[in-house]
């Protein structure tokens, strides 16, 4: 009878090695996607609530400070650049009348 144990062990690796290199990434770009997501949700609310707190000119500042410390309260371990990032599309957006996500859309426009 011939011994098959090589060629399964050989199968088992391959098949690790794809799955390793194909589903892996697939997975974590598609958990980046979703806090990208909701990244930018929050910047959107927490933009929003800046603006009604500071109202008083030349307070952009502390708009920013304000919006950059709920999004921490609130998703944790998210990169300064990428949150300023988010706060300052979604200022754009404000000033522009437009929003980075439509309010009955699950897509991001940008």
């Amino acid at each position: 009878m011939i011994d098959l144990t090589p060629v399964l062990q050989a199968l088992s690796a391959l098949a690790w090695v794809v799955f390793t290199a194909l589903i892996i990434p697939l997975i974590k770009s598609r958990m980046s996607a979703q806090r990208l997501e909701r990244l930018l949700a929050w910047a959107k609310i927490a933009v929003k609530a800046a603006e009604q707190l500071h109202t008083q000119p030349g307070s952009g500042q502390a708009k920013k400070i304000y919006a950059l410390r709920l999004i921490d309260t609130h998703l944790g371990r998210i990169d300064s650049e990428d949150a300023s990032a988010a706060v300052e599309c979604c200022v754009n957006d404000l000033k522009c009348g437009q929003s980075v996500m439509k309010e009955d859309e699950d897509e991001w426009h940008f």
